[in-house]
């Protein structure tokens, strides 16, 4: 058998969560691996699976584990693992340094080191677009860094450890907001999908900080799915790619979607107000607004949704999410979704629904 015939053993670090799962998903689906491994902390029974995805774990070997800790990374990596894929990581909002040190930079340096050890041919890693200052200029790679929050300043961190690693083979993706079937509440796109519907059920016009014109760029689980692949067997080792879709999607364009989906108007009260207000007075606002009705909301269809409208202050502020994702085009990668649009959402919502993690019907009250 010629060599390029050969598949690769992948091991994917943080399988069971959204992207760690959908790149799994993508791996079996499109026959390109010949084993793979996922590992979590969490067992797959905790998170809400689709059958298909319950299916998924029938055909793939799961290691539950604390990467973390060096000694349960090393017996989490026991085999021959031609790829690790790196999709663990805190990805919540609003937890303290001390685990966004522990669950991004300590952990992600553990198993690159491993994975060294292990004789791995390919370590993947995922960063954040989030990484870069903000600006409204499309980010590119060598593009100035400079992350606002600990989450992201880990992240960083991360990447700049890793790169001293002897012996490490190593790409680094950076992505914007990853959105798609299957997203969880660590995605800034979901509480606002959420607050879409709480605003066609309340039936009121949706109030936003800011300006329409907030850049909030995104690219789909699909792409991201198909770029590491890609990127598995492509570029140079040290090399940095971002990811996000030519849509240039603003917090304009993603209401003009919510409205369209919901049948909602909107409006924004614009940076001055804003700054007088005040983002964590807002935050608390908002998230006093919204609470109360998404619980009335999902009570009418019995849904225990784990799911929330709550918007942490960083996702909230003024930061420009704005991505230049076209390096990777040049190894022969073709985003295949292009924007976020309606039909988009749709599939999201259709996702959720399906998960009972969001209600099937909205009643308006208007």
């Amino acid at each position: 058998m010629a060599e390029a015939d050969i598949k690769p053993s992948v091991l994917i670090l943080g399988g069971c969560g959204f992207v760690g799962r959908s790149i799994a998903m993508y791996l079996l689906e499109e026959k390109l691996a010949n084993k793979v491994c996922i590992v979590d902390k969490l067992a797959p029974v905790l998170f809400r699976l689709t059958e298909k995805e319950q299916e998924l774990f029938t055909k793939i070997e799961f290691r539950s584990g604390n990467l973390s800790k060096p000694e349960v990374a090393d017996k989490c990596f026991e085999g021959s693992w031609d790829i690790v894929v790196n999709a663990a990581a805190e990805t919540r909002y609003a937890q303290s340094d001390a685990v966004y040190k522990e669950r991004i930079s300590t952990l992600g340096v553990i198993c690159a080191r491993t994975a060294v050890n292990h004789g791995c041919k390919r370590f993947i890693q995922f960063s954040s677009a989030r990484v870069y200052k903000s600006s409204r200029n499309p980010n590119k790679e060598n593009s100035e860094l400079k992350p606002t929050t600990t989450m992201h300043n880990e992240y960083l961190l991360l990447e700049q450890e890793i790169a001293k690693i002897e012996g490490l083979n190593y790409i680094i993706i950076r992505t914007a907001d990853i959105y798609g079937p299957g997203m969880n509440n660590s995605s800034p796109m979901l509480p606002r999908i959420v607050v879409g519907a709480i605003y066609k059920y309340i039936g009121e016009s949706m109030m936003l900080l800011w300006s329409k014109s907030l850049e909030m760029n995104v690219v789909h689980i699909t792409d991201v799915c198909r770029a590491t692949w890609l990127l598995t067997s492509k570029g140079e080792s040290g090399d940095v790619y971002n990811l996000a879709d030519k849509g240039s999607t603003t917090q304009g364009s993603l209401c003009e979607v919510l409205s369209a989906y919901f049948g909602i108007k909107y409006s924004f009260i614009g940076s001055l107000v804003t700054h007088a207000v005040g983002v964590e007075d807002a935050k608390e606002y908002s998230n006093e607004k919204h609470v109360a009705p998404w619980t009335a909301l999902c009570a009418l269809e019995g849904i225990n949704t784990s799911i929330t409208p709550y918007l942490n202050e960083e996702l909230l502020t003024d930061y420009e999410v704005c991505v230049n994702g076209s390096k990777i085009e040049a190894l022969g990668f073709q985003y295949i979704v292009p924007e976020f649009n309606l039909d988009r959402l749709k599939e999201v919502v259709d996702d959720l629904v399906a998960r009972q993690q969001f209600p099937k019907h909205i009643p308006s009250k208007s």
